[in-house]
């Protein structure tokens, strides 16, 4: 008989554990040690990854500090206004490169040679009537007629004769030569190309054509040609008076020359800007950084900040990208200056965070889920999936304007509520977002919006039955992260502002991407991590599904119970708030071992044959119990999920198969002395709730097809009797459900069987014809 004392007339409650004692048992196996070296790398793939071992960078564009920021460390940072400032004067005052076009210049004095030439030889009337003789003159400042000398056979004679022979002509070839030695170098040019701040005014760099390594620095006021016209006149005049006195009226003879060169000086020097621009990149590259020190204390200005003058970091405005270079620079100085003890201590501030928040997810495990803890598949699962995912929000915080790391919170929130259940996944999500907020330094909102994101997201998935369900938690979790992300960020700010808005939707817009995400993801996870969701549970439930085919084919009565007891088990879930799909689904194929030996089975049996009847009790109970085991192994053979074997192997937990007990005691004479082990199921005893509403609608739908009036007192009485038994005998010692909840289950199961086995109104008989 069973070792379980029974009363009649109340209910027994099963003694508490001792959880002082059974955690002292868990610390001396070797699992638990198994568990804490997986938390241990987790901590330290996450310590790795963030650089544990010293402090993060705690702010990003558009984040709102309650006070203004001081400089922790003395640092310095370089003045970009200054040092582009310096670099601009750099560039303004380099010498800019021109081309010198050296070939025009023997052209023109060539020229000029054969404008002297024409003049001496050809006959006076023909010079002075064909014009040759006004293009040595020019008109006097101020009018435009050409003096009168311009036509005047006398002044023409005074010029012929200065080049009486070929040695005279020799003479003023090179006097002209001489005179341009400077400027074929240096070359001419009538005005600047160049602007004011792209180079020097005063001076540039001329190089020949096509050879910039020959080039030589030249004042502007020696190559401009207006400038230069004086020069060059006085220049002929000396040159001409060098030549020993070949040549007479050298004074006379110079202005005739200069007038006629003037017209003809054309620029030989263009701006090259590409040998400008490097020259001035170079000039602006030895320009030293102008720097700005910071001292320990020193409140952090930013005079560049948004236009905003003189501007204090922090202090309820909003940090700009110029803010965060000048925290980023007193950050890497913080950093720098870090000794080894202080970076120790970080390290193991950071290693205690993460244990901390493992010994947290350990001990809710412990007390409410104790299953997931012990089954170290589930629980390496959960580290793994806690793991990467704050490493996750850890790379998506990389980018300092956006706030992509809510798609992580948000995707982690949904994929734990869709795997396990949702409590955890409000537990976990939040856990989440503490240790990141914690470890990377943000403040309070950051903590606020990715909590209510997550916690939102994980709510809304207690149903998941279509594709799209996924998209509309999205769109609900960013409706409530907007709001929530003003508000928060409102408690330090002294405004409503757009950066606010601008923070408000890149959250909602996170949240919403993270909806779509997990609509791709879905079928992954389903497949590949083995998650049950409601839409793979509602495939199932097709029954067209192959087990289901077979169940009608060749256990037909066992096909009709088992629809009897999905229809009571889910309507009885449900009241207590257990998962009613997966109890409905579970009980079409908690009986499908049945399906090998069918005949064995009372409602599978017709013309009152019982096979039964030429077997002794052991046996027909060991036929009996192997339906579960038969059934667990043909799940499995057709990749079933685990939720729904785990139903198969619990539903009986371990009962006794009480019928052919009796039998056997009877058989015995001793009925008292009869061990009931070897008429018991091998187990396990439920471990879900599921399991146990399973269990009971399973027992009661069979029982009261027994009954030969199942009138309402009968059902109720029926019902109490085997739920009482069952909670007796310890099949609900290590599931959670309470007292409370085995009478709300006992409760719907008996409003159930009333409606299926309801008085029907009896119908006169026809009279005989």
């Amino acid at each position: 008989m069973s070792s379980t004392a029974r009363s009649p007339g109340r209910w027994i409650v099963p003694a508490p554990r001792n959880a002082r004692g059974e955690l002292a048992r868990l610390f001396s196996r070797n699992e638990l040690w198994v568990r804490a070296i997986l938390c241990l790398v987790a901590t330290l793939f996450v310590y790795g990854l963030a650089g544990g071992w010293a402090p993060a960078f705690p702010f990003r564009e558009r984040q709102h500090l309650a006070r203004a920021l001081s400089a922790r460390v003395p640092f310095e940072i370089e003045d970009v206004e200054a040092t582009r400032q310096a670099r601009e004067t750099a560039r303004g005052k380099v010498a800019c490169w021109y081309e010198h076009d050296a070939r025009m210049l023997p052209d023109l004095r060539q020229a000029v040679l054969d404008a002297v030439f024409a003049v001496i030889e050809k006959p006076v009337d023909e010079v002075l009537a064909g014009g040759a003789w006004k293009a040595f003159w020019t008109a006097a400042p101020g009018t435009t007629e050409l003096p009168a000398d311009a036509a005047d056979a006398a002044s023409l004679d005074r010029f012929r004769a200065a080049f009486a022979n070929d040695q005279q002509l020799e003479a003023l070839r090179l006097a002209v030569n001489k005179a341009f030695v400077q400027y074929d170098q240096s070359g001419l040019l009538e005005t600047l190309e160049h602007e004011l701040g792209q180079g020097s005014m005063t001076e540039i760099r001329v190089f020949p054509k096509g050879d910039p390594e020959g080039s030589v620095v030249v004042p502007v006021s020696q190559v401009r040609i207006p400038e230069i016209a004086v020069e060059l006149r006085q220049r002929i005049g000396d040159e001409i008076r060098r030549e020993e006195g070949k040549i007479a009226e050298p004074e006379f003879v110079a202005g005739r020359l200069f007038d006629w060169l003037r017209p003809q000086l054309r620029k030989t020097l263009t701006w090259n800007q590409e040998l400008t621009r490097k020259a001035a990149d170079e000039a602006a590259e030895v320009v030293e950084i102008r720097v700005h020190k910071f001292l320990p204390g020193q409140q952090l200005v930013n005079a560049a900040a948004d236009s905003r003058e003189d501007s204090l970091i922090g202090g309820g405005e909003p940090l700009s990208d110029s803010d965060l270079r000048l925290l980023r620079a007193e950050h890497e100085a913080l950093v720098s200056q870090m000794g080894w003890p202080g970076r120790l201590a970080h390290s193991l501030i950071f290693i205690g965070l993460f244990g901390s928040a493992f010994a947290l997810i350990a001990g809710y495990l412990w007390h409410r889920d104790r299953s997931l803890l012990l089954d170290f598949g589930s629980f390496a699962a959960i580290v793994i999936a806690f793991t990467l995912t704050v490493a996750g929000l850890w790379v998506l915080s990389w980018d300092l304007r956006s706030r992509l790391e809510i798609i992580g919170i948000v995707l982690f929130a949904m994929t734990v509520a869709i795997a396990w259940h949702v409590e955890l996944a409000v537990i976990l999500g939040s856990l989440a977002a503490l240790v990141f907020t914690i470890a990377h330094g943000f403040d309070l909102p950051q903590f606020v919006i990715l909590s209510a994101a997550g916690s939102v997201a994980a709510m809304f998935c207690r149903s998941i039955r279509s594709r799209t369900k996924s998209v509309y938690i999205g769109l609900i979790t960013a409706a409530v992260v907007f709001p929530v992300t003003l508000c928060s960020e409102l408690l330090v700010a002294p405004r409503l502002s757009f950066d606010m808005l601008l923070d408000g939707l890149w959250y909602a817009g996170g949240a919403s991407v993270a909806g779509l995400l997990m609509t791709a993801l879905l079928p992954f996870l389903e497949r590949y991590f083995g998650i049950e969701t409601d839409i793979s549970l509602l495939e199932l439930s097709d029954p067209s599904q192959t087990l289901l085919r077979q169940l009608v084919q060749r256990a037909p009565g066992t096909y009709n119970h088992s629809i009897s007891v999905a229809s009571i088990a889910e309507t009885a879930a449900e009241t207590i708030g257990a998962n009613g799909l997966l109890c409905r689904v579970g009980a079409y194929f908690h009986d499908i071992g049945k399906m090998r030996k069918p005949e064995y089975f009372v409602e599978n049996q017709v013309a009152g044959e019982n096979r039964h009847d030429d077997l002794v009790p052991t046996m027909s109970t060991l036929v009996i119990i192997s339906h579960v085991k038969d059934g667990a192994e043909m799940a499995r053979q057709h990749h079933l999920p685990q939720r729904i074997v785990d139903l198969i192997e619990q539903h009986h937990g371990t009962t006794v198969v009480e019928y052919f007990y009796l039998r056997a005691a009877e058989q015995s004479g001793e009925p008292n002395e009869l061990d009931d082990f070897s008429f018991r199921y091998p187990g396990p005893r439920p471990q879900s709730a599921e399991a146990a509403v399973l269990m009971l609608a399973d027992s009661v739908e069979g029982a009261t097809r027994t009954l030969r009036e199942p009138s309402p007192s009968r059902i109720e009485s029926l019902v109490h009797s085997i739920t009482r038994k069952k909670l007796d005998d310890g099949q609900f010692d290590e599931c959670s459900l309470t007292l409370q909840q085995i009478r709300i289950i006992e409760s719907s199961l008996i409003k159930s069987l009333n409606a299926m086995y309801h008085a029907r109104v009896r119908y006169p008989e026809p009279a005989p014809a």
